[in-house]
This record gives C-alpha cells, structure tokens and sequence, in this order.
C-alpha cells in the first residue's frame, strides 16, 4: 500500500510539472520494493524515475533507469512492461537524434504488442511510429501509423488516448495547411478530453484550436476559445500555461486590431513571469511588443520609452540580437516622427550591431531602413544605393520574406524616380514572392503598386512605409 501511495504520489507531481520532488518519491518508492524484496514494484519505480528524469531532460539519467526497468521486467516476464519500456526508451532517442535506435525499440515495442494481444500497447507503440515519422517529416506516413493507433484508441473507447491522437493529426493537417481538417479534428479531440474530464488535454486543445481559428481569420472565436483555456488553468492554478495563454490573447486582440486590449494582456502575461522569477527569454519576446504597439496607437513617447527599456534590457542581458531589433524600433518610431537625424543614427547602430554578430538578415533590415530614411530627406541617390545593398543582402540570406520586402521597397524608390522599367521588375518579384508566402496585404500592395507602374503615373507615394 505504501509502496503504491508513493508512486501515486510521484505521478501527482510530475502531472503537475513539478518532476524533483517527483523523484524524490519515485526513489523512496524504489528502495520500498527493495526492502520489501518486491520485483515487480521495483521494476515499476526505475520505469517511473526514467519517466522522471526524462521530464527533466537528463537523458543520460533517464536511459539508465530504464534499461534497469528493462532488465528486471525480462527477468520477471512482465511483458506488458517491457512494451512499455521499449517505448519510452525509443521516445527519448529520437529526442536525442538516435533515430536508427528509436525506430529499432519502436518497431520492438509494437511486435511485443501484437505477440502479447495487447491492443492498448500496440494502439500507443502505431502512435509512438507516427510521432516518428512525423519528426522525420514523412507527414503522410505519419497520419497512417495515427490512424491506425486512433481506430484501436475508439475501439477500445480510450478516450484519453482518443484525445491525444485526434490532436496529433489535427497538428499535421495544421501544418499542411489543411484547416478545415485540423479544425474538426481538434475540436473532435476536445470532445473527447472532455468527456473524460481532462482538464489539462482541454486547455491544451483550446489554444491550439484558437491558433486554427486564427489563421483561418476568426480571430474572435480564437479569443473565446484561449479564454477558456485560460478559465481552466485559473481554475486549477496551472500559472504557467495561464502565463502561455494570456499571450496567445493578447496575439488574437493584435491580430484583431484592438491594440488596447492586446497591450493589457501582453502586461499580464509579463505580470506572471515576473511573479514566477522568470528569466530574460521568458521576457524578451512580450517586452518587444510594447514599443511598437504604442506607436501604431500614435502614443510616441510611451513607444520611445517602452523600446529604450527594450534596448536598456537587451545590452543589460548581453542580447546582440534583441539590441538590433531594439535599434530598429528606436529608428522606426524616431522616422514616424520626422526626427530623421535620430533615426539615422539609431539604424546605423543596428547595422554596426548585425555586422558584428554577422546577422545577414538584421542587416539588410537595418540597410533597408536607412533607405526609406534618406528617400525621407530627399536624399534619392542615398536611398537607392542603400535599398540596393538591402536587395543584395537579403537575396544572400535567402529569406522569401524579406527579399520579397526588400524587393517592393525598392521598386517603390525607384518608381518615384520614375524608372518605371527597373521598379517594374522588383514590383513583380516582391508580387510573386508575397503570392507565394500567401501574404494577403502585402499581395494587395504590390498589385496597386504594378497597377501604377503600368498607368506610368507616379501614384506610389502613399505606399511607402
């Protein structure tokens, strides 16, 4: 009994994410069965201290214990666990790279399945296979092992394996960009998770449900659905996927244009990892937001102010790349308000910076805005030669994006100087490329701005940005 309590009690805490003082039970579990000369419990704590140790991310620690588990079970004839362990062993390989050893214990674990009649481990080891695949990138071999492992999940009604396979496969679809899909089989998943009252499944699906709506452009009902997650991760104090959460809220309300509301969200989710100590890279990612929401709100000295603590923070952390991204927003908001001349300075600094740690990318950004700021002056021959070297940057970092960004913002200081000829040629590549990364507002400008190429007017003025 004892033994048992202890082990549940380890279960407890690693659900919860709290895996040290899991361990910490799992091992007085172990040296329980130890004691009491019980080799069947033994053989179930090492399985549960490599569960742990693996939660942690000591893959060396986990193998051990498993391999440990392993010998015992054989010696034993547990094959039920042997099943299990196989599995396991080859999900922390392929964490590890060791794909040739993971296929090998997959293909093990789902043979003993078969030879044993047991439909649950052969249901988990088909879904082990297509987690596999899937890594590999076989995305549609991957949905075949799933499916398989989803029709033995109903079969056998195993709703929280039912759950957790429809949720895989929607992620694929999703990835494939078949949302329509990966919406029904989300929301079939949810279903499913509630059914049994798995809370924390349910807040899991609910977030990515949302990210489905938006992409599919109904960023509201994305909204209600984060907030239901939220509700349930208030509700049982998981503060943590509550934190995730508030910032895929504050990401709808962006998305949705309310920027107010995307400002409140983004300060509580900061709110929470502060509360919890977290770290600069927990941070960063919301604190870059501020500055350039302020400005599209025209409240420039909140955005100055949020993009100087960003910079302030960025070189206080040692942070080259944040410190470039910080100078741009500097540079952007200092160019909204004709302050040229700090704009100037403030792009130069970043392209110094994404010189020094060699950031292709950071510097055709950085080149590409200087050349908007010269156009800006009046400084034409600056600005085109500046945008040039941006166009050649990009194309050496062989970003579609921003080459396709580089490319209309030429063609739009070249059509203002009115060599319609060479705009033209950069206006249809940027055209092509934004048809391609199915950028829709992007797509529009560059047509309209083909349109006034081919009306030779210069009508491209309003387009700059």
């Amino acid at each position: 009994q004892e033994c048992r309590a202890l082990g549940n009690l380890g279960r407890a805490y690693r659900q919860l994410g709290n895996a040290e003082d899991a361990a910490k039970y799992h091992k007085r579990e172990l040296y329980l069965a130890q004691e009491l000369g019980d080799r069947f419990k033994e053989a179930a704590a090492l399985d549960s201290l490599g569960d742990t140790y693996w939660q942690l991310q000591n893959v060396e620690q986990a193998v051990e214990f498993y391999k440990q588990s392993l010998a015992l079970a054989r010696q034993i004839e547990d094959r039920a666990r042997v099943k299990s362990i196989l599995s396991s062993m080859g999900r922390v390989y392929l964490h590890a790279g060791n794909t040739k050893e993971s296929v090998a214990l997959f293909h093990q674990a789902l043979s003993l399945a078969r030879k044993i009649g047991d439909r649950v481990g052969k249901g988990e080891a088909l879904a082990d296979l297509g987690y596999l695949y899937y890594t590999l990138s076989y995305k549609d071999r991957a949905i075949e092992f799933y499916n398989q492992a989803l029709k033995i999940a109903q079969e056998s009604r195993d709703k929280r394996r039912e759950a957790i396979t429809l949720a895989s496969i929607a992620e694929i679809r999703q990835e494939m960009e078949e949302l329509p899909e990966a919406k029904q089989l989300f929301e079939a998943s949810l279903a499913a998770a509630e059914e049994i009252d798995d809370q924390l499944k349910q807040m899991e699906v609910l977030r990515k449900l949302g990210e489905v709506y938006n992409l599919l452009g109904d960023f509201m009902h994305g909204a209600s659905l984060h907030k239901r997650a939220m509700a349930l991760a208030q509700g049982i104090g998981m503060r943590e996927i509550e934190r995730q959460t508030l910032f895929d809220l504050g990401r709808d309300y962006e998305k949705w244009g309310d920027l107010g509301r995307a400002i409140e969200y983004y300060q509580q989710h900061l709110a929470v990892i502060e509360e919890q100590d977290g770290g600069w890279q927990l941070k960063k990612d919301v604190i870059a937001k501020f500055g350039p929401l302020y400005a599209k709100l025209k409240q420039f000295r909140t955005s100055i102010e949020a993009s100087e603590h960003y910079l302030e923070q960025s070189r206080a952390h040692g942070d080259r790349h944040a410190e470039v991204d910080a100078l741009q927003q500097m540079g952007l908001v200092y160019r909204v308000v004709a302050d040229t001349g700090k704009a100037i300075n403030y792009y130069r600094d970043a392209l110094n910076v994404a010189r020094d740690i060699r950031d292709v990318e950071a510097e055709a950004l950085a080149m590409g805005s200087l050349a908007l700021t010269y156009y800006d002056m009046g400084r034409k021959w600056q600005a085109t030669r500046s945008m040039e070297k941006a166009m050649s940057r990009a194309e050496e970092s062989g970003s579609p994006s921003l080459i396709a960004t580089s490319a209309y913002r030429l063609a739009l200081i070249l059509c203002r100087q009115k060599k319609w000829g060479k705009a033209q040629s950069y206006a249809d590549q940027a055209y092509e490329l934004f048809h391609e990364l199915k950028n829709e507002s992007m797509l529009e400008r560059a047509n309209k701005l083909l349109d006034a190429i081919d009306e030779q007017k210069d009508r491209a003025t309003g387009f700059l940005s």
